[in-house]
């Protein structure tokens, strides 16, 4: 790690009370993992989180990542913002269905639709087929992809998720006009 940004430096001081107190040495690779998991979360998160475990004082030893994530919670307007998503996704299922291509405002939806299921007709598959019950557990993986996407930003914009219908006639066009473009170059060739 040759500089490190402000946040970063935050976390290697945290790390760095944390090492002191568990009298534990911190490793240049080492902190260099805690920094890459810690530092998609918010400063305040992270904060919060360190407060958490000085005050808890249930660790007999140096805190792992996982300990950290326990206590790094999204906040509440971000997880809003991935429920509205998560709404606009069910909304344009229950409207347009996984047979039409759709397209998103927010290219993060498009994007996390992509990493949760593959495609947009995966993603109609898995909804029709899971239980308003196991609903839930889809919407919290949902939540949890567009609030990773959305954190470490670079999206680019997906235009469309192509529908069954689309994908069909894309291929049986492409398909048929190959073959007449065969058919016809032979015929004059002859």
């Amino acid at each position: 790690m040759n500089e490190m940004n402000e946040k970063q430096n935050r976390i290697a001081n945290i790390l760095g009370f944390f090492s002191e107190l568990y009298n534990k040495s911190l490793t240049k690779n080492t902190l260099a993992i805690y920094i890459d998991i810690l530092e998609t979360y918010d400063l305040p998160q992270i904060e919060k989180a360190f407060q958490s475990l000085v005050k808890e004082h249930a660790l007999s030893r140096f805190p792992l990542p996982a300990d950290f994530m326990k206590h790094l919670e999204p906040p509440e307007e971000k997880i809003l913002d991935a429920r509205k998503a998560w709404n606009k996704a069910l909304d344009k299922m229950e409207y347009k269905g996984r047979w039409n291509t759709v397209q998103f405002d927010d290219p993060i939806i498009a994007h996390t639709i992509v990493a949760l299921a593959g495609s947009w007709i995966n993603f109609g598959d898995r909804i029709q087929i899971t239980s308003p019950e196991d609903l839930v557990f889809y919407e919290k993986d949902f939540i949890q992809i567009y609030q990773t996407i959305k954190t470490r930003g670079g999206v680019s914009d997906l235009p469309q998720l192509e529908g069954r219908c689309d994908m069909e006639n894309r291929a049986k066009v492409g398909t048929h006009l190959f073959a007449r473009t065969e058919n016809s170059r032979e015929k004059r060739i002859k």
